[in-house]
């Protein structure tokens, strides 16, 4: 079973889906780069993948 996704990371989520860089994301969130790669390394084990394409292709499945 996959562990329940925070907010922010469906932000991201989202932010990956509409095709913002990671520049851009972490911009628009008012984050850091670093954090943002944080929040996708959180994110990705929670939804059984190990890249940004097949993040945003099961979060489409969910």
């Amino acid at each position: 079973m996959r562990s329940r996704i925070t907010k922010r990371q469906k932000d991201i989520l989202q932010l990956m889906a509409e095709g913002l860089t990671e520049a851009d994301i972490a911009d628009k969130l008012g984050i850091s780069h670093t954090a943002l790669r944080r929040h996708k390394s959180l994110l990705y084990p929670r939804l059984g993948v190990n890249n940004s394409v097949s993040a945003v292709v099961t979060a489409i499945d969910l």
